[in-house]
């Protein structure tokens, strides 16, 4: 648990317990969005998730539209725009894209 709260990745983030529910939510997903977005491009994985469509497929290969899915299957979100597009997610990339967000829990320290 030490080595995860150490983490570079876990210091640059910070969320504040005092923000509002709906505020929260969107923490949480910009949150989930930004783990699975970094392993995505971890190194190992980077070359394998980086890869184009192939012509005339119906398959989507985005990151992004698998992390929308995600989010609403494990129903951070109950809009169910995020199980069929993107584009709602893009709008909470957007909102918190250079936020610092404060993951420590003040109740815990």
């Amino acid at each position: 648990l030490k080595d995860i709260e150490e983490h570079p990745w876990m210091q640059n983030q910070q969320v504040s317990i005092s923000t509002h529910a709906e505020e929260k939510e969107s923490v949480q997903i910009w949150l989930f969005y930004k783990m699975f977005n970094d392993f995505f491009n971890l190194e190992p994985y980077n070359k394998l998730f980086n890869v184009r469509q192939k012509k005339g497929s119906t398959i989507s290969l985005s990151k992004t539209l698998l992390i929308s899915r995600l989010i609403y299957f494990t129903k951070l979100s109950k809009h169910s725009k995020f199980s069929d597009d993107e584009d709602v997610l893009k709008g909470y990339i957007k909102q918190y894209k250079d936020k610092r967000i404060d993951t420590a829990n003040s109740i815990y320290f």
